[in-house]
């Protein structure tokens, strides 16, 4: 595992799309140890959305398994994010990370087939 200041959370999140993208994934969203929302997604895509005048999320949005319905879950930018990354991410399969910004985390958990 190593952690990895992002100061361009784009650049993070363009490697967590490659990491992820095609895979069901349990992702959820925590403040302290409240988890403030859970989804399991085969992830479609990870980006940062920036289309609010007063706010910026690291999303991730895919489809609900069995289904033709999206889910999507938001990570609040306030600053450079980081990201407790296992070694492999982007070069071999996919394990969990986390992605931290202020008080929230971020974690995606490949659901092993």
């Amino acid at each position: 595992m190593r952690t990895q200041w992002m100061e361009d959370p784009r650049k993070l999140a363009a490697l967590l799309h490659e990491a992820y993208r095609g895979m069901e994934c349990v992702v959820n969203v925590r403040r302290g140890a409240d988890k403030l929302g859970q989804a399991v997604l085969r992830v479609e895509r990870v980006y940062v959305d920036d289309d609010g005048p007063d706010t910026r999320t690291l999303r991730v949005v895919g489809h609900l398994p069995g289904g033709d319905e999206h889910g999507t879950l938001a990570l609040p930018l306030d600053g450079p994010a980081w990201a407790v990354l296992p070694d492999g991410v982007g070069a071999g399969p996919a394990q969990r990370c986390a992605v931290f910004s202020g008080p929230y985390q971020l974690n995606f958990v490949p659901i092993e087939e």
